[in-house]
């Protein structure tokens, strides 16, 4: 199983020293130790291996699975926190405590790993998108995208949080075009927040072609937010910085959005 073309995984440490990354292996580690409370890359798992007749846990019931897990060293407070925060991360914490319990450490990471890339690649397939505004306090708030929100009369601004790439590239384009077209107020600007946007493939460019051709058939103004250099190089190579002008590209939001509001109105 590959994970989608350009992919790099990142790890870094946040304020409060906790690793943080996308790193399938790194995640399939984390919870491991989320599950058992252990390290899982120190944790001796040379004792690990049961004998599939004797499946200890095959003919429990649910008293008996708690004590078990219990005994096994499995954090159900950690379980716990898991379900009240990610759904989708707890199913995969369970499953993998199964395996872990049933066969064994090694298989339980394996499994951990597989279904980490799995979980990645339906991230970037199926990513969140936000319309993007300030509050009185000039900090950017997020709102799902939806029919009928803007950022302000006149103005989207729309992040996507994933990379461009061939298999998403026209579901981006759909939602920004359902937005415009349902916005309560005649779209003037769409400012896109590409500080989530690291690359775009080739295919994705051609997309992002036709939406910057869409969008000047409705004479609406397009600019970028928060884009690294390495996108802007990128933009270059497919030849959007010559749709993009250089007074367009804005390093963050808030210039971005005075821009717009400096714009003189359209006169009817």
């Amino acid at each position: 199983m590959a994970l989608p073309e350009g992919y790099e995984p990142v790890t870094f440490l946040n304020s409060q020293g906790e690793t943080i990354t996308n790193d399938p292996v790194l995640l399939a580690q984390q919870r491991i130790d989320s599950i058992t409370g252990v390290d899982s890359t120190k944790r001796d798992d040379s004792n690990d291996e049961v004998e599939q007749d004797d499946n200890p846990i095959s003919s429990m019931s649910g008293g008996e699975l708690k004590e078990y897990a219990k005994a096994n060293g499995i954090d159900i407070k950690g379980l716990k926190r898991i379900l009240s925060r990610r759904k989708d991360e707890f199913v995969i914490a369970v499953v993998t405590a199964i395996v872990v319990c049933a066969v064994g450490v090694e298989q339980g990471i394996i499994l951990a790993i597989v279904v980490s890339i799995i979980d990645i690649i339906r991230r970037q397939y199926q990513p969140k998108d936000f319309v993007v505004s300030l509050s009185d306090k000039g900090e950017p708030t997020y709102t799902k995208a939806a029919a009928g929100t803007q950022s302000e009369p006149g103005l989207l601004v729309f992040r996507y949080d994933a990379e461009l790439f061939y298999a998403n590239a026209n579901s981006f384009v759909d939602d920004v075009q359902k937005l415009v077209e349902s916005a309560p107020d005649p779209v003037r600007w769409l400012v896109l927040d590409a500080s989530s946007l690291d690359d775009i493939d080739y295919s994705a460019g051609l997309s992002l072609n036709g939406l910057l051709d869409y969008l000047d058939a409705k004479k609406i103004t397009f600019a970028l937010a928060r884009a690294d250099s390495d996108l802007l190089t990128t933009l270059k190579a497919y030849g959007l910085s010559e749709r993009i002008p250089a007074e367009r590209v804005y390093g963050n939001l808030v210039d971005a959005i005075n821009a717009f509001r400096a714009a003189p109105a359209p006169t009817t």
